[in-house]
């Protein structure tokens, strides 16, 4: 075995202690988290096996490390695609696609509007044949027929007299109804937790075998309480922002 020259030595030696360890982006922003609240700087390089030296160069980079991740963050998927877009067409009124098909030059003709089917036309025929098997009887006898029949029961006025006065007042049953209420106190939900809530049973949704008509009915729960969020929202005014100054 032929001996190592000692310049090729030093090489190697030199290569092995430049070689740096790859830190994730998260860790730098961990790093960053951690020394902004009051953590010192040689902790921090011992708990992730770092140089001092190397945790400095992340906290001096730090306005580039927030900037990759706020892009990283701003990157649109397909499944938030989809969701935008199921959401702005649930929003879309079908008077507005014929606005455009107008708009467009599509004109409906009104002759080739479907014609609705016609009734069948009484056959006066019809009732001199039955007349003629069943014997004379007249149409008014069919239609008045069961005008006498009994379809209610019928009741003396002491009977009646006796159901009034078993029958509960409305006043005693809203007083036993509150009653029975106090001790419940219904907590008020949050716009940010009904919004939370559909975006629970959207992601049950998005996980079944289910058709789309739940998640537009989600869709559309979530757009009109948004809407509502938003109509009930006070504009600030522009001397608002100067009260602190």
């Amino acid at each position: 075995m032929e001996p190592m020259e000692p310049n090729a030595s030093a090489n190697a030696v030199r290569h092995k202690a430049t070689k740096r360890k790859q830190i994730s982006l998260k860790d730098k922003l961990d790093i960053i988290e951690q020394v902004e609240k009051g953590k010192k700087q040689v902790d921090i390089a011992v708990a992730y096996g770092l140089s001092k030296q190397t945790v400095s160069t992340i906290i001096n980079a730090k306005e580039a490390i927030l900037a990759k991740k706020q892009k990283r963050d701003s990157v649109i998927d397909l499944k938030f695609a989809m969701q935008v877009l199921s959401t702005v067409w649930a929003q879309i009124q079908p008077g507005i696609i014929k606005n455009c098909f107008r708009k467009a030059g599509f004109q409906v003709d009104s002759d080739c509007t479907d014609c609705l089917p016609q009734e069948d036309q009484p056959n006066p025929g019809v009732w001199s044949a039955v007349e003629e098997a069943f014997g004379s009887q007249q149409f008014s006898d069919y239609v008045t027929a069961d005008d006498d029949l009994v379809s209610s029961e019928q009741l003396t006025d002491e009977e009646i007299v006796a159901l009034i006065r078993q029958a509960p007042n409305a006043e005693q049953e809203e007083e036993q109804n509150e009653e029975g209420n106090t001790g419940i106190v219904t907590e008020k939900v949050t716009t940010s937790q009904a919004l939370d809530y559909i975006q629970g049973l959207k992601t049950y949704f998005e996980q079944q075998a289910t058709t789309s008509d739940e998640m537009n009915t989600l869709v559309m729960m979530e757009t009109r309480i948004v809407s509502k969020a938003v109509r009930h929202t006070v504009q600030a005014k522009l001397t608002s922002f100067f009260q602190n100054i």
